[in-house]
């Protein structure tokens, strides 16, 4: 059913900008530690590139490997088979939201 509007499904419903990037992460989930990599971040999620099976609804924390590791709890909001998930940050503490909002700064400033 195409009536030449493009991939519907696709349409952008993210309030906060996200900024590329590529650090390695920590997927803290239960008593196993996944390794993936963060693509992109922003003030609510980021996506995680990984070849785990993770499905909508998963909830887990992340762990930024940084010079600084920043932790996460974070909940899959989409999966793109192959390429990895889009996941939501749920919550973290006020020092985590303080270098978030500096990395992003940086990232920012980057463009």
């Amino acid at each position: 059913m195409s009536g030449g509007f493009g991939n519907a499904a696709q349409v952008e419903r993210r309030i906060a900008r996200r900024y590329p990037m590529d650090c390695g992460v920590e997927i803290e989930w239960g008593s196993s530690v996944l390794l993936a990599r963060a693509r992109d971040i922003s003030r609510s999620g980021m996506f995680l590139s990984t070849p785990e099976s993770l499905w909508v609804g998963a909830s887990f924390a992340v762990k930024l490997l940084m010079e600084t590791p920043m932790r996460f709890d974070c909940a899959v909001r989409r999966v793109e088979p192959t390429r990895g998930v889009g996941v939501q940050i749920t919550a973290c503490d006020e020092t985590t939201q303080t270098l978030l909002s500096d990395l992003l700064t940086f990232l920012e400033r980057r463009r």
